[in-house]
C-alpha cells in the first residue's frame, strides 16, 4: 500500500472519506474541496497537522459536521461555510492558525477557549467572539454587512496585526481599544470608517494600508507608514 503524508480530495462526488482511514498512520495534511456527502471520517485521522475542509456543494443545500477532538497534533485548521466542527476540550487544542468562514455562535465559544491560536481569520461571520485569546497575534475580519458599534473585544493584549476588509457600518476602531500599539494595520473596503480612534500604532509600524474608506489620507501616523487610498 502506498503511503501518503498529504492528500487533496480535489473534485468529484464522494459518499464519504472512509478510504482515507488506511492512511491514518501517515496522513498529516488533508484538503477537501470536492463534494463529500459525509466528512465524519476525518475524526479517524489523529496525526493530521493541517486540515482544510471546503467541500463543494455544487448547488445542493448541504451541511457537514466533523468531530476534531481526537487530533492532538492539529495546528492549522481552515473551515468553509456550512461546515460545523466540534472540539470537545478546547483547552487541550494545539491549533495555531484558524480560518473560519461564517463562524457560528456555538463555535465562537470554542474559539474563545483556544489557548494556542496565533493567527485568527474570520470571514463572513454570523457572530463575532467578544473575547479574543491573548495568544492571537494576527487577526483578520471580513465580510460584515452591519457592524455592531457597541462591540468591545476583550483579551486582545497580544495583537500585533489587524486586518479589516469589506465591513459596513464601522465608523471607528474603538472595538479594539484593549489592543496594544499595532505593528501593522490593513483596512480595505470599509466605506463608513472615518477614523482609527480606538487603536494606536507602534513607532516602528510596518505599514498603514487604507483603501475604500472615508478621508483615508489624513491617517498616516508617521513617515515609515504608507497609505493607499482607493
Amino acid at each position: 500500500m502506498r503511503k501518503h503524508a498529504s492528500v487533496h480530495v480535489l473534485e468529484g462526488d464522494f459518499a464519504d472519506l472512509e478510504f482515507l482511514k488506511s492512511q491514518a498512520d501517515w496522513l498529516v495534511d488533508l484538503t477537501v474541496t470536492a463534494f463529500v456527502d459525509d466528512i465524519s471520517a476525518v475524526s479517524s485521522l489523529p496525526r493530521l497537522r493541517r486540515l482544510a475542509l471546503w467541500p463543494t456543494s455544487t448547488g445542493r443545500r448541504h451541511t457537514w459536521s466533523a468531530d476534531l477532538s481526537n487530533m492532538p497534533a492539529l495546528q492549522d485548521l481552515s473551515v468553509g461555510p456550512a461546515v460545523q466542527v466540534r472540539l470537545t476540550d478546547s483547552s487541550q487544542c494545539t491549533i495555531r492558525r484558524l480560518h473560519v468562514d461564517r463562524i457560528t455562535t456555538e463555535f465562537c465559544t470554542t474559539v474563545q477557549a483556544l489557548p494556542h491560536v496565533e493567527d485568527l481569520r474570520l470571514d463572513n461571520p454570523q457572530q463575532l467572539p467578544s473575547f479574543i485569546p491573548e495568544s492571537v497575534h494576527d487577526l483578520s475580519i471580513s465580510g460584515i454587512k452591519h457592524w455592531n458599534s457597541a462591540l468591545q473585544f476583550d483579551g486582545v493584549g497580544g495583537l500585533r496585526y489587524l486586518q479589516l476588509e469589506n465591513i459596513r457600518g464601522m465608523t471607528d476602531l474603538r472595538a479594539f481599544a484593549a489592543a496594544p500599539p499595532l505593528g501593522r494595520l490593513y483596512i480595505h473596503d470599509c466605506p463608513e470608517l472615518r477614523s482609527i480612534d480606538g487603536v494606536s500604532l507602534a513607532p516602528d509600524a510596518d505599514h498603514l494600508f487604507v483603501g475604500g474608506v472615508h478621508s483615508a489620507r489624513r491617517w498616516v501616523p508617521n513617515g515609515r507608514s504608507r497609505s493607499a487610498h482607493a
